[in-house]
C-alpha cells in the first residue's frame, strides 16, 4: 500500500511522514512537494520517494499520484480562495486513481 503525503517538505507534512515511518516501510511512503529537490532530508536518511506535487498543476498531480493507494492532503498556505481550488485539484486527481 502506497501512501502519498502532500506538502511533504513543510513542518506538518514532514512530521506526518516521520510518524508514518513508525508504522510503515519507507518504500510505502511517497512525499509530494512543490519543489522535490528540497526534500533531501527525506530521501537521504529514509529513502522515501519524492515526487513533484504542485497543487496548481493538475497534470503533474495526476502523474505523481500514479500507483498511490491513499493520499494525505496537507492544506496549502495560500489565500483561502486559491486554497479551495488547490485542494480540489488534489482531490480530483486522487479520485482518478480509483
Amino acid at each position: 500500500m502506497k501512501i502519498a503525503v502532500t506538502a511533504a517538505n513543510g513542518k506538518l507534512g514532514s512530521a506526518i511522514i516521520e510518524n508514518l515511518l513508525q508504522a510503515h516501510a519507507a518504500k510505502d511512503i511517497v512525499a509530494l512537494a512543490r519543489t522535490p529537490a528540497k526534500d533531501e532530508f527525506l530521501t537521504k536518511p529514509y529513502g522515501i520517494e519524492v515526487r513533484a506535487g504542485d497543487y496548481d498543476d493538475v497534470q503533474q498531480l495526476e502523474n505523481s499520484l500514479q500507483g498511490i493507494d491513499s493520499v494525505l492532503l496537507v492544506s496549502s498556505m495560500d489565500e483561502p480562495a486559491k486554497r479551495i481550488d488547490q485542494h480540489r485539484n488534489v482531490i480530483e486527481s486522487a479520485k482518478k486513481m480509483v
